[in-house]
């Protein structure tokens, strides 16, 4: 009989259940601002849609990937895909930074070119790294921080830049051997991958089980064990995700991102979306439309 997976909390950054800011598409901070509010301990955890680089640069971290457990010197580098269980604890004088990026955005960087796709897909630690992650990973942040002409694009061009760095690095790094991963996981990462083809499209929860080759009670007990929802929520969240993205960088009206959607009553939309958000469309768009201002 197989073991069933253990519901794992789902984080939007490590350690916190509050969302992402989302002006930018990425994150960073840190490892002792965030590690130091929960005692420099972060306990087991995974990220529905959030791909993280943690680069360690002081201190030691004993650290937890799905089934491993390790103790890390700097200079390491972990690599944490969405859905990968990881926790940490950290010496007191840890130093170094998480970044955290959307994996839908690292997923569609990486698979538009052929020798990267399906790449940085399983957790790992990269001990000693290149000074070249270390390079890239600084020209990120410097960017990051800065808020001159043309940073979107000089953005991309870093964020692309570390993921080549780390590509190379984890092929080396990653065991020849993994260890096949639990059922579960299998069928939560394809819906993940559907959910990204087919969200905007209105699908039932039969379609997607359907897709997967599952029954839809399978997919719900799946996504409920593996991403800490049922599955028609986490593509609410998703559409959710997508609807906020298309109020703060385009200037489309709210019947016209509605209907972008899949809804083809955009009062509803409007309903759903303060349901899941806790605001309006429009009152959601005024309060972050200066935020992404260059």
């Amino acid at each position: 009989m197989e073991k069933s997976v253990l519901p794992v909390p789902v984080y939007a950054l490590y350690g916190e259940k509050t969302a992402l800011p989302f002006a930018d598409r990425l994150h960073f901070e840190t490892l002792a601002s965030r590690s130091s509010l929960h005692d420099f301990r972060i306990g087991p955890h995974r990220h529905e849609q959030l791909f993280q680089v943690l680069q360690l640069t002081a201190g030691t971290a004993m650290v937890t990937l799905e089934n491993s457990v390790c103790t890390i010197e700097p200079p390491a580098v972990v690599i944490v895909p969405a859905l990968a269980i990881h926790a940490y604890r950290f010496d007191h004088d840890v130093g170094g930074t998480v970044l955290t990026l959307f994996e839908a955005d690292i997923r569609a960087m990486l698979d538009a070119h052929a020798d990267t796709r399906g790449s940085l897909a399983i957790a790992s630690i990269i001990a000693d790294p290149d000074p070249a992650i270390a390079e890239a990973m600084a020209a990120l942040l410097a960017e990051a921080g800065h808020k001159g002409e043309a940073r979107g694009l000089a953005l991309s061009g870093r964020v692309g830049t570390l993921l080549a760095e780390l590509v190379r690095a984890s092929r080396q790094a990653v065991a020849a051997t993994q260890p096949a991963p639990h059922p579960a996981m299998r069928h939560a990462q394809a819906f993940q991958r559907l959910v990204e083809q087919e969200f905007a499209q209105q699908r039932s929860l039969a379609f997607y089980a359907a897709a997967l080759g599952i029954t839809p009670g399978h997919l719900n007990r799946t996504a409920n064990a593996v991403l800490g929802a049922s599955a028609m929520t986490v593509v609410e969240r998703r559409i959710m995700h997508e609807a906020r993205r298309y109020l703060v960088f385009t200037a489309l009206p709210v019947k016209q991102i509605a209907y972008a959607l899949g809804y083809t009553d955009p009062a509803y939309f409007s309903r759903a979306f303060s349901r899941a958000v806790g605001m309006p469309p429009e009152r959601f768009r005024r309060q972050n439309a200066d935020s992404v201002k260059a």
